[in-house]
């Protein structure tokens, strides 16, 4: 089990962990599920219809009725704990403990969970996100290795406060460019690509922005990574958000400081957590952008509770 804030790059270490080992070898390429609130044995294993025919789902076509069962499979469960993880695994979760391995189908067939079955299973934390993720069992947690995605853009803001936000500008839009020339090539190309790209080619780095908007760009993500707060959810996938939206911008300082302020209004606002002081360097940074006012108002409103506890606006 993966768990870790939004944008630690969970589901990104998953698929790429599950491609590697495809390579290496020699597997079929991983079986991906996502998992949704209302999901059940039926949407994992299968069903019988009113008819009496019964549907079996990829999980028990693929794996539980693999012709190779002697071969290894990959399975990635993305957003593991949305529903109850017993609720929809439970009959895996027993076969793991059982010599012979057996599930049962909803034709009454038996069928063996190969023994090489590897579930990569991605999760939000039940304590930082309780209306939206449900609490994983202590029997799935013994049959699991937790694996807690460090926040690395918050590690490097403790080592090297100076370069960490500058220091990964430059990756975030050459990732982004390399995957959407990716799609190209393989004729997968969306409708807005060429848009894209054509902003993707005019940046290569913080270099390229205007000097007004490098500067804001970086005071306003060192202003919530100084909080210990803000280094615990302020990840490389929002930070990579945040870019994006300067990239697509105009290539002029007023264009970009308006992108980095709607930016900021979208994006991080809606993600404070702390104290009302955890804001007030936030507050600063914004100051300055063209829509401080409309920030500001948002960050009124979370500090709009009893207790010193900034309030979710969302």
């Amino acid at each position: 089990m993966l768990v870790g804030q939004p944008g630690t790059g969970k589901t990104l270490f998953a698929t790429l962990l599950g491609s590697a080992m495809e390579q290496e070898f020699d597997l079929d390429a991983p079986l991906l599920i996502p998992v949704r609130a209302d999901f059940d044995e039926a949407e994992l294993i299968g069903y019988e219809r009113l008819d009496g025919t019964v549907h079996l789902q990829d999980f028990a076509r693929e794996i539980l009725l693999d012709d190779a069962p002697l071969e290894a499979r990959v399975v990635i469960f993305e957003e593991f704990n949305l529903a109850s993880v017993e609720t929809y695994l439970s009959a895996v979760l027993v076969a793991t403990q059982e010599r012979e391995r057996l599930v049962r189908l909803p034709n009454g067939e038996v069928a063996n969970l190969p023994i090489d079955t590897f579930v990569l299973a991605t999760c939000n934390s039940f304590r930082d996100e309780p209306e939206t993720r449900t609490r994983v069992s202590s029997p799935t947690k013994r049959r699991s290795t937790t694996i807690t995605m460090p926040n690395v853009l918050g590690d490097r803001y403790e080592d090297d406060p100076d370069t960490a936000v500058a220091g990964v500008i430059e990756a975030l839009i050459t990732n982004e460019r390399n995957r959407v020339e990716d799609r190209k090539s393989a004729g997968r190309a969306s409708q807005f690509d060429s848009l894209r790209l054509t902003a993707l080619r005019s940046v290569s780095g913080s270099a390229d922005f205007s000097a007004e908007a490098q500067q804001a760009l970086v005071s306003v993500a060192n202003a919530v990574l100084e909080t210990a707060s803000g280094r615990s959810w302020f990840t490389l996938g929002i930070l990579r958000d945040i870019v994006m939206a300067l990239v697509m911008a105009e290539r002029d300082a007023v264009a970009e400081l308006t992108a980095l302020g709607n930016a900021v209004a979208d994006k991080l606002v809606h993600q404070l957590r702390g104290t009302h002081s955890d804001v007030q360097p936030l507050l600063a940074a914004s100051a300055t952008l063209p829509n401080a006012e409309e920030i500001g108002r948002l960050i009124d409103q979370t500090m709009a509770g009893p207790s010193d506890e900034l309030l979710p606006l969302l």
